[in-house]
């Protein structure tokens, strides 16, 4: 890789993180091959895909049983734990938990459900559970925890050698980016997807498998195992392509007004060219999906005037379903972070980490006597964290791809310091990972608790996961899931200047200071765990901000144009693709869509 090769995917690390595992061992080269060869499977696209779970789902009831209370769930029936207003239970064999809070006139019962670790993140998930009482005694909820699936796209073409030129994709994770495939080799029955880890590594056996008269199985370890692969006919529908097939017709539709709290409108009723953003969706709709570097758009939203007006999903996603936000989840322990601020409770941007979290107990010096929460946020504590660096001792893999030690807060707190805080920002996940914790100190809550009460229920967001750590805290180095339509919420709630219809969630002066850029990283100016970005805009200049993640995931607030504009995607690890939509989309087909400023005024609250 050459100098501005690897300059350029370091900036991309930097920008926006990314998901790091080991490298899976190759698997065992094929025995002798068989006697009776086979046809090569055939050119196309094949795909397989794997359901893991979730192992409990479904109606969820809690009765009281004498003195106690007992719950019933896909045929449990467990004892539940209850000390005071808190209520508790763990299904056997580790199978879900339930974490959740008695209202004071027990109406309700609120809180998360847990399930286990999932295959795509390697985490456990916690969603939000309201059971309501149906009669004395009895409270009935829904639990929907997160669908745990794996998929791979197997695209196949014959080389004039006769070989067959292979490439992956995985639209839930990396693994397409991870396993560079090349070639599928077949000897026998035998066959040997053929590539190189990452790109960079020798050429290896990535999987191993069986080929059979008309399907054939490959083996990805530590993927999930066992693949089953069917070739996709040639006019199938397949989520492969944005809208099912290579071509297809778009027409806009204002999106659905729905009780989630957003207004919605027309292109036209709030000064955007439908014309334009007609001829924007149709080139996202028919994006040619031909290599493994061919951009992925998941969703494209866009809100004016505080109206949402365009609401477009691809490759199978829906308005229904949370998507990874990857390291654009870090925004919103800023947001968190200023929300329990407004909430009066005791925590500011100025509370010593150190002090807050042990009592000084690991601040062995002055340099870390001095870290604020506001240099966590701005990922500018002088810690030995370094995502780019794969020597440094906080680098997000070194932390969070071991089992010794589970207290990752610990050994974050454990670090040395590199400089002195406050004079440069480095990126570190483990920065924004920290600043849960310290929220979670000092407000004495646990995160899931002030994530629902301080952000869901003031937004109006019924549908989320949180990742979580071994300690059962939430991850905030990335990986919270939202819809689309939630996702958007929070960058109008920053674009108003912390109001919510109508409710104050944020104070202006904190929105104001996390979106004002303080320093420059990897090329890119940077505020409180929100990006700075400038664009040329009819003879001047404009400045937006965002939140972004590994994959493509954005929300991208503009003020002087009263817009927010929110993609999710799945170009995962493809550094070059992370942040198309904001250097590309933005200022070559969404901005030279506005064609007045007429509508909403904005003011500030």
């Amino acid at each position: 890789m050459n100098s501005s090769a690897r300059a350029a995917r370091t900036t991309m690390l930097l920008a926006l993180g990314t998901f790091v595992s080991h490298p899976c061992p190759a698997p065992a080269q094929p025995s002798n091959a068989a006697q009776n060869p086979v046809a090569l499977p055939a050119e196309g696209l094949w795909v397989a895909t794997r359901r893991f779970g979730p192992p409990v789902r479904g109606t969820l009831v809690i009765t009281r049983e004498g003195s106690g209370l007992r719950a019933e769930i896909s045929g449990h029936s467990v004892i539940v734990r209850s000390s005071g207003d808190d209520v508790s239970l763990a299904l056997p064999d580790s199978s879900g938990w339930l974490v959740a809070r008695r209202s004071r006139d027990g109406a309700t019962i609120t809180g998360h459900w847990i399930q286990p670790r999932i295959m795509s993140s390697g985490q456990k998930q916690a969603s939000p559970i309201v059971l309501r009482r149906q009669s004395a005694g009895k409270w009935v909820g829904e639990v929907v925890p997160l669908e745990d699936a794996m998929t791979i796209y197997l695209v196949l073409r014959k080389r004039p050698n006769g070989a067959l030129a292979a490439f992956i994709r995985n639209p839930e994770r990396n693994l397409g980016m991870q396993l560079r495939a090349d070639r599928l080799e077949i000897a026998g029955t035998e066959l040997r997807l053929m590539g190189r880890w990452n790109g960079r590594d020798p050429e290896r056996v990535l999987a191993a498998g069986t080929a059979r008269e008309r399907d054939f199985s490959l083996y990805f370890q530590g993927r999930g195992g066992t693949f089953d692969f069917r070739r996709v006919g040639d006019g199938e529908h397949t989520d492969f392509y944005p809208r099912g097939r290579p071509t297809a017709s778009y027409t806009y539709r204002q999106p659905p007004a729905l009780n989630d709290g957003w207004t919605t409108a027309s292109l036209s009723a709030v000064g955007l060219s439908q014309d334009s953003i007609t001829r924007f969706v149709h080139m996202l709709a028919n994006a040619p999906m031909d290599s493994l570097a061919s951009q992925q758009i998941h969703a494209f939203l866009l809100a004016r005037h505080g109206k949402l007006v365009v609401e477009e999903y691809f490759h199978g996603e829906s308005r229904d379903k949370a998507h990874d936000s990857r390291s654009a989840g870090k925004s919103l322990a800023t947001t968190l972070a200023g929300a329990a601020i407004h909430a009066g409770l005791p925590v500011s941007l100025s509370s010593r980490v150190f002090e807050v979290m042990d009592g000084g107990r690991f601040a062995s010096s002055v340099e870390k006597r001095s870290i604020t929460l506001e240099h966590l946020l701005g990922m500018s504590t002088g810690l030995d964290c370094d995502d780019s660096d794969p020597k440094s001792l906080g680098n997000e893999s070194t932390i969070t791809d071991q089992d010794d030690e589970p207290d990752y807060y610990k050994m974050i707190l454990a670090l040395g310091t590199v400089r002195e805080a406050g004079s440069r920002a480095v990126y570190c996940s483990a920065s924004a990972h920290l600043a849960g914790g310290l929220l979670r100190v000092a407000t004495g809550r646990s995160l899931p608790t002030l994530f629902q009460t301080l952000l869901a229920q003031p937004l109006g967001i019924g549908r989320y996961y949180l990742p979580l750590t071994p300690t059962d805290d939430v991850y905030f180095g990335g990986g919270i899931r939202l819809t689309a339509r939630d996702y958007a919420k929070i960058g109008q709630l920053y674009l108003d200047d912390g109001v919510w219809k109508g409710r104050r969630i944020l104070d202006s002066a904190f929105v104001a200071r996390a979106s004002q850029p303080r320093f420059d990283l990897a090329g890119i100016r940077y505020g409180l765990l929100w990006w700075v970005i400038d664009y040329p805009y009819k003879g001047g200049t404009i400045q937006g901000y965002f939140a972004g993640g590994n994959g493509g995931q954005l929300v991208m607030v503009i003020p002087s144009l009263d817009m927010v504009v929110t993609f999710y995607g799945g170009n995962y690890g493809d550094y070059t693709r992370t942040l198309h939509a904001q250097r590309n989309y933005l200022p070559t087909y969404i901005l030279p869509s506005v064609m007045t400023n007429a509508g909403r005024t904005r003011s500030t609250r």
